[in-house]
C-alpha cells in the first residue's frame, strides 16, 4: 500500500503545495484522494493554507476542503461534484456522507491538537465571505459543518 513508502506523506503535501494554482481537477482528485485514508501534519497544514488562500484555483481549494473534511471523517465518500453543488440545487450534498470503515486509517503524523477548530475557522469564514466563488463556499460548508463546536468545545 503506497501509506507504507517512507516520505509519502510529505510528497502528497509537497504536490498539492506546488498545484495550488491548477485548474486540472483530474489531476487534483489523483493527488488528494490518497488522503482519504491517511493522517498525517504536514497534508493537514498544506490544505489548510490552500483553502484558505484566496489567490489559489477554486478547484485546488475544493480539494484542500475535500482533504480537511477527510481529516475530520476518514475515508467519507465525497467527491468535487458532491463538494461543489453541480446540480446547482443549493443543497448541502455532502451532509450524508459519514466516515467509512471498510478502509485502515493510516496516521504518518499527529494531527494538531485543534485541528478541528482550526479546520472551522478556515471553513466557517469562507462560508460567510459572500466575495468566495460559490464552490469554494458550498465545500468549506460542508467542511465547516462537520467541524462546527460541540457545547463546550473550543
Amino acid at each position: 500500500m503506497y501509506h507504507r513508502c517512507p516520505g509519502f506523506a510529505s510528497s502528497v503535501a509537497d504536490l498539492m503545495l506546488r498545484s495550488r494554482q491548477s485548474a486540472d481537477t483530474a489531476y487534483l482528485n489523483a493527488i488528494t484522494y490518497p488522503t482519504n485514508e491517511l493522517r498525517d501534519r504536514g497534508v493537514f497544514e498544506a490544505a489548510l493554507a490552500i483553502a484558505g488562500d484566496k489567490s489559489a484555483s477554486v478547484p485546488a481549494r475544493v480539494f484542500a476542503n475535500r482533504v480537511l473534511y477527510w481529516a475530520l471523517l476518514p475515508s467519507a465518500g465525497v467527491d468535487y461534484n458532491t463538494l461543489v453543488d453541480i446540480d446547482g440545487d443549493g443543497r448541502d450534498k455532502c451532509i450524508r456522507y459519514g466516515q467509512s470503515f471498510h478502509y485502515s486509517v493510516k496516521t504518518t503524523s499527529e494531527l494538531p491538537s485543534d485541528y478541528r477548530e482550526q479546520s472551522y475557522r478556515v471553513t466557517w469564514a469562507a462560508t460567510r465571505d459572500l466575495t468566495e466563488p460559490a464552490p469554494v463556499r458550498q465545500s468549506a460548508a460542508c467542511v465547516a459543518v462537520v467541524a462546527r463546536p460541540r457545547s463546550g468545545e473550543f
